[in-house]
This record gives C-alpha cells, structure tokens and sequence, in this order.
C-alpha cells in the first residue's frame, strides 16, 4: 500500500517443522545414586540441524546386572526432552540406558549404583523372663541367707541397621558391649547379702559362648545400696548384619542372689537383672538401651 511517497509492508510469520530425529542425549537425574533408589531418565531429541524434536517416540533399553523393569516414557514434549523415573535399582553396579528413535540408537553414559551408607542403628530390646530355680534345701552363705541361682535357654537382641532414607543395610559390624549388670528385688525389705550377674553372648544358640560381663556385687547392709568388688569382667561381641539389616545378638544370662536369713524371703519374691546394652558400628555411633530380665 502506497501513503503518498511512503510504502508500508506488512510481515507474515512462517512456521518452520523440526526435521525427523537423528541423535540426541540422555541425562541422569541426581546423582550419586545408591540401593534402592530411582533413576529420572531425560532424553532429548534433534533433527539434522539441531533443532529440539517434539512428538516423537522413545524406546529405552538398560543394561547392566540386576535391572529393574523398563518403563517406556511418552512423546517427546516441545521442547523435544521426556522424562521417565525408573527403578528401584535392587541391586549395586554399573548401569547405562540408550535410546532407540527411529532406528537410531543414541547412547547413555554409564552410572553407578553404589551400596547404601549406614547411618542409623536402633536396638529392639523387650523385657526377658526367665524361669526361677530354688535349691531343694537351705543354703547358707557364711550363715546368712538363701542362694537363689537363675538361668535361661538363650533370647536374642537385634540391632537393625539402616541408612539416611531407612533401607537396610547389609554387611555391617555391629559390636555389642554390656557395660553394666545389676541385679534388683522386688521389695526394698529384701536385704541382699551378695549378687553375681553374668551376661553370655552367642553367634547361634547352643553354640560356643563369650562372656560380656560378669560382676561380684556386695550389699551394704543398712540401705541396700552394693558395691563392686574389684573390676567386672567385661568383653565385646561382633555380628554382621544380613540382608534385612539385622545383627542378632543371642545371650543367656545367670544371676545368684544370697539374702539375709532374716529377712522374711519366698519363693514369690521376684529378682531382676538390669543390663545395659550397647550396639557400635563404624566405631563412632553407640546406641544404649535397657533390658529387665524378670524372674519370678
């Protein structure tokens, strides 16, 4: 159109079509990636000409050992990229995805699935009863009281492992420790002449035993307050957790409790044992717990 002298023109917009794909790139979303977790997958689509490449179809292949079940993403957005979480990965190693687009095969980098990082420990501990055994007739410690020894067929202690995200984790050692032992009555009136307390650790039950702690206590007489005699014996006991993330500590313990004569004992009265247990690993992460073995 012409105003006077003057021309105006006016422009029209063109609408330009990416070409086919020929190749692109795939990325992993966010490393580093260890057991049990899951891969973002991104794949990103070009023509010829670099041109990002919508609508278009994706096939995902992985390789490596132990893959978990493939997910195919959908089309390809504007911006020619889609993405599709995939996993868990179960298992540790080296993995990579490629891409297959119209018969073109587009290549990932490799990445690897580390094993998980142990972090946390916790300790299931409930209380323990034991079965009471009184000897047939009095016995006499030194003129005083009754000896009342306890035993039991093995309990176990488990010490669960887990990382950050709480998945177990395999193949850590745990060492248990019992620090301290201390045997209890169930009424104050109960004057206690001596007490021996013995914790024993097993690898399995009816196997080989390792004493954790043994100890002599002696009771004041007046306020039933007990003392040690010299130092108690005390060791510690390593287990490696399985595939649950469990280390289990079994034990058995013994106690023997010699009572004044003149206080008024039966065999209703009830005798404790407190432990305290302790559960390491990576020797700078201690939980402590308690445990009352109850025998009545």
């Amino acid at each position: 159109m012409l105003l006077g002298n003057l021309g105006i023109s006016y422009g029209s917009s063109i609408l330009v079509n990416a070409g086919p794909p020929i190749g692109g790139t795939i990325g992993y979303a966010t490393a580093p990636f260890y057991q049990f977790d899951s891969v973002t997958v991104t794949s990103h689509l070009v023509d010829t000409y670099g041109n990002s490449v919508p609508n278009s179809s994706v096939v995902l292949s992985c390789s490596g050992s132990g893959i978990p079940t493939i997910t195919q993403p959908s089309l390809t957005d504007v911006n020619g990229n889609t993405t599709i979480v995939e996993g868990p990965f179960n298992t540790t190693g080296n993995f990579k995805f490629d891409a297959t687009v119209s018969g073109t095969i587009i290549d990932g980098l490799w990445f690897s699935v580390l094993p998980p990082v142990p972090s946390n420990l916790t300790l299931n501990i409930s209380s323990y009863v034991c079965d009471k055994s009184i000897a047939g007739n009095t016995v006499f410690i030194d003129n005083f009281g009754l000896k009342d020894p306890i035993s039991s067929n093995p309990a176990y202690i488990t010490a669960h492992v887990s990382d950050s995200r709480g998945f177990p984790v395999q193949n850590v050692r745990v060492t248990f420790s019992v620090p301290s032992v201390t045997i209890k009555t169930s009424l104050p009136e109960l004057w206690l002449d001596y007490t021996l307390g013995q914790f024993n650790a097993y690898a399995i039950p009816g196997g080989a035993s390792t004493l954790l702690y043994g100890g002599q206590y002696y009771y004041n007489f007046s306020n039933n307050s007990y003392t040690l005699s010299g130092s108690p014996t005390t060791n510690q006991f390593t287990v490696t957790t399985d595939a649950s993330g469990n280390a289990y500590l079994y034990f058995t313990l013994y106690t023997s409790a010699a009572f004044y004569s003149d206080c008024s004992y039966n065999p209703s009265n009830t005798v404790a044992q407190e432990s305290i247990i302790n559960a390491t690993f990576n020797g700078n992460i201690t939980f402590t717990s308690y445990t009352f073995i109850t025998v009545y």
